[in-house]
Protein backbone atom coordinates (compact mmCIF):
# COMPACT_ATOMS: atom_id res chain seq x y z
CA UNK A 1 0.00 0.00 0.00
CA UNK A 2 1.28 3.52 -0.61
CA UNK A 3 1.94 6.15 1.77
CA UNK A 4 -0.27 8.88 2.64
CA UNK A 5 0.75 12.46 2.55
CA UNK A 6 -1.58 15.56 3.04
CA UNK A 7 0.53 18.58 3.14
CA UNK A 8 -0.43 21.23 5.99
CA UNK A 9 -1.78 24.50 4.95
CA UNK A 10 -2.75 27.42 7.11
CA UNK A 11 -5.89 25.74 8.43
CA UNK A 12 -5.52 22.19 8.44
CA UNK A 13 -2.69 19.90 9.56
CA UNK A 14 0.03 18.07 8.11
CA UNK A 15 -0.84 14.17 7.52
CA UNK A 16 1.42 11.33 7.34
CA UNK A 17 0.63 7.52 7.13
CA UNK A 18 3.73 5.68 6.38
CA UNK A 19 2.23 2.32 5.19
CA UNK A 20 5.57 -0.01 5.80
CA UNK A 21 6.07 1.33 9.53
CA UNK A 22 2.02 1.91 10.27
CA UNK A 23 2.77 5.26 11.72
CA UNK A 24 0.23 7.50 11.32
CA UNK A 25 0.94 11.52 12.17
CA UNK A 26 -0.85 14.43 11.97
CA UNK A 27 0.13 17.40 13.05
CA UNK A 28 -0.10 21.20 12.77
CA UNK A 29 -2.93 23.81 13.37
CA UNK A 30 -6.79 22.71 12.55
CA UNK A 31 -9.27 25.34 11.63
CA UNK A 32 -10.69 23.94 8.58
CA UNK A 33 -13.91 25.38 7.34
CA UNK A 34 -14.52 21.89 5.65
CA UNK A 35 -13.94 19.38 7.81
CA UNK A 36 -15.01 16.72 5.32
CA UNK A 37 -12.48 18.06 2.78
CA UNK A 38 -9.79 17.51 5.33
CA UNK A 39 -11.00 14.21 6.75
CA UNK A 40 -12.48 12.37 3.77
CA UNK A 41 -9.09 11.43 2.11
CA UNK A 42 -7.76 10.54 5.39
CA UNK A 43 -11.16 8.10 5.87
CA UNK A 44 -10.88 6.58 2.46
CA UNK A 45 -7.17 5.65 2.34
CA UNK A 46 -8.04 4.05 6.52
CA UNK A 47 -10.57 2.41 4.70
CA UNK A 48 -8.67 0.70 2.11
CA UNK A 49 -5.70 -0.13 4.62
CA UNK A 50 -8.07 -1.57 7.06
CA UNK A 51 -9.61 -3.74 4.25
CA UNK A 52 -6.33 -5.65 3.77
CA UNK A 53 -6.16 -6.67 7.13
CA UNK A 54 -3.95 -4.52 8.51
CA UNK A 55 -5.48 -4.09 12.31
CA UNK A 56 -2.64 -2.15 14.34
CA UNK A 57 -0.99 1.07 13.87
CA UNK A 58 0.76 4.01 15.88
CA UNK A 59 -1.16 7.23 15.86
CA UNK A 60 0.63 10.11 16.93
CA UNK A 61 -1.50 13.60 17.40
CA UNK A 62 -0.17 17.09 17.63
CA UNK A 63 -3.08 19.60 16.82
CA UNK A 64 -3.07 23.16 17.92
CA UNK A 65 -6.64 24.66 17.79
CA UNK A 66 -6.65 27.80 19.42
CA UNK A 67 -3.89 30.70 19.51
Amino acid sequence: MNTLTIEATKQTPAIHFEATSNVLSIKGECYPENVEQVSKPLFTWLSDYFAQAHPDFLLTVNIVTGK
